[in-house]
């Protein structure tokens, strides 16, 4: 599994500068993952994208450190829960995919033994999507305050 760059910036003087290249390293990351066949799991887009790092840092406990680069513990605490959850939902999706699909074989075999037209189900393509939505039906616990974020996705 591969999880991707969160969200950094950079403290200068009273300003603060945002990295103009996490979305390409993020995206770099996805292909990398891809080519390989390792599962990707987007953090930076959990975070809720670009500028993000400031917002998770003004929580109550931050949930970033102040040098706006590392997270805090409650910070990757925060990830690991979204993680988690996300990789708990994909395997309940993948598990009623593959029923869906050994139904589908089993009335495809019965249908052909009686010669009865073999029944289709384009359910059985799901096996090969792996993108995840937002935290809906989510059962981990999570700060309340991270709920609005936006969501992320395993691919």
């Amino acid at each position: 599994m591969l999880v991707s760059v969160t969200d950094m910036a950079l403290r200068v003087n009273d300003s603060i500068r945002y990295f103009p290249n996490i979305r390409t390293i993020r995206d770099a990351q996805m292909k990398a993952a891809a080519r390989s066949g390792a599962i990707f799991w987007d953090a930076w887009e959990s975070m809720g994208g670009r500028g993000s790092i400031i917002k998770w840092f003004q929580q109550m406990p931050a949930l970033a450190s102040r040098d706006l680069t590392h997270l805090s513990n409650a910070g990757a605490d925060t990830l690991a829960a979204r993680i988690y959850s996300e990789l708990l939902i994909a395997r309940a999706e993948a598990a009623v995919a593959a029923d869906q699909t050994a139904d589908t074989a089993d009335t495809i075999f019965h249908g052909a033994a009686t010669a009865e037209s073999p029944a289709t189900d384009s359910s059985a393509s799901s096996l090969q999507k792996s993108t995840m939505g937002d935290d809906e039906g989510v059962t981990m616990a999570e700060p309340e305050r991270m709920r609005e974020a936006a969501g992320s996705s395993i691919c």
